[in-house]
């Protein structure tokens, strides 16, 4: 959720703003090859994860404005979310699934 907050506060804590906004994850997939070996803290691993996916796949956030002691609903849906990451082994995968080229996308495949 500390990335719904930020971009608010970048937003000017505009709702509207905010609403409509990118939020950039980089190096994404760090995060999808976390571990946690040790059975410690899970620190950026499936935890993290989840809450990801579930601000990314559309939901409410709320944030609140300390100097104004007020609490606000963020709706993520409207968000662009952009990932990024070097993703090392996607090819495989990529190789490995049953992909069809889509003629329109001038070589990209899509499953």
């Amino acid at each position: 959720e500390s990335v719904v907050v930020r971009l608010w506060q970048s937003a000017g804590q505009d709702i509207k703003r905010t609403e409509q906004g990118i939020i950039v994850l980089d190096e994404l997939d760090k995060l999808a090859s976390k571990r946690n070996k040790h059975g410690g803290k899970d620190i950026g691993g499936e935890g993290v994860q989840q809450s990801l996916l579930k601000i990314v796949e559309g939901t409410t956030v709320t944030v609140t404005d300390r100097a104004k002691n007020k609490t606000y609903q963020i709706d993520t849906r409207n968000i662009l979310f952009l990932a990024s990451g070097a993703f090392i082994g996607l090819d495989q995968i990529i190789k490995t699934e049953n992909w069809i080229q889509v003629s329109w996308l001038r070589g990209t495949h899509v499953r």
